[in-house]
């Protein structure tokens, strides 16, 4: 498994690590940095809304995180209208 990959439970300090790259991907998805940075903290809300057995139960924490960003993307990108904005 690679250093920078969150191990089986991760941390906060695991899952902060990933950052980066999850406001990389918002980043590419968006053009704006702003927005990637609100998907990034929308992304780890979701996380930890989670109930602690279902965040256990998931294999790779990267890949949900990387997942559930991609997603809150694309629906942003689906909205209608010049005047985007995240909703919560």
């Amino acid at each position: 498994m690679p250093p920078s990959e969150p191990a089986q439970d991760p941390t906060l300090g695991s899952l902060m690590v990933e950052r980066r790259r999850l406001l990389n991907v918002g980043y590419r998805m968006l053009g704006s940095v702003q927005d990637a940075e609100d998907v990034v903290q929308e992304t780890y809300a979701r996380w930890y809304a989670l109930p602690e057995q279902a965040r256990r139960a998931i294999e790779t924490a990267l890949a949900w995180l990387t997942r559930v960003a991609s997603r809150i993307c694309l629906d942003h990108l689906a909205r209608p209208g010049p005047a985007r904005e995240l909703h919560r």
